[in-house]
């Protein structure tokens, strides 16, 4: 699933999502363009967090000291604030970047456009926040999430009749249910070959 135009200037964001995957192997799970933020797996199930302070390399890594597991919803949280960017999974905190840059311009699930390459698995209840909803453990929401203030993005991802419940968002693609966008400033799905779920399955 890629993603445009979403608001830049921000000086805190909130990226949460969660992840199931079928197959573990060396992925991009999230990306962006200009070198702003990525979060890779590889073949163990290891998590990491690159991101850049010039916007021109992936000069800032780390890995997780936690893996996830195949076949498992695991959810994945990723915030932003005055240059410091925290990875939490399953409302821990397992890696951590400073000084970074960050932007989300083109922000893409699942879906390496260098290597060409995707994820197996499921991405499901995709939020993107105005402010860190996160500063310490925390558990994750095992119901659908409402929007608020700070929300930029809600994506639930129901499909309860092979189509998408985008929540308020755009989606490009004519033979799935369009609905209008209350987001400003507007945004649009580029495309989507991702498998979504639906967040009762977890």
């Amino acid at each position: 699933v890629s993603q445009s135009r979403y608001p830049e200037g921000s000086n805190s964001y909130t990226l949460e999502f969660w992840l199931k995957l079928s197959t573990l192997a060396s992925r991009t799970v999230v990306t962006t363009s200009s070198y702003g933020l990525k979060l890779d797996v590889n073949s163990s199930g290891t998590l990491e967090l690159s991101a850049s302070t010039n916007g021109s390399s992936w000069d800032l890594t780390a890995s997780s000291s936690n893996n996830i597991n195949v076949d498992t919803w695991s959810h994945i949280a990723i915030t932003y604030t005055g240059g410091a960017i925290v990875l939490y999974l399953n409302g821990n905190s397992i890696a951590s970047l400073s000084n970074a840059a960050l932007s989300l311009t083109d922000l893409t699930f699942g879906y390496d456009s260098g290597n060409v390459t995707y994820i197996s698995g499921y991405i499901d209840e995709l939020r993107l926040s105005s402010n860190v909803r996160y500063s310490s453990s925390f558990t994750p929401a095992t119901s659908a999430f409402s929007r608020d203030v700070s929300t930029i993005l809600l994506n639930h991802f129901d499909i309860p009749t092979s189509q998408y419940d985008i929540s308020s968002s755009d989606d490009s693609d004519s033979t799935v249910t369009k609905k209008p966008s209350t987001i400003t400033p507007t945004y649009s799905w580029l495309s989507s070959n991702a498998k979504i779920s639906c967040l009762n399955s977890k």
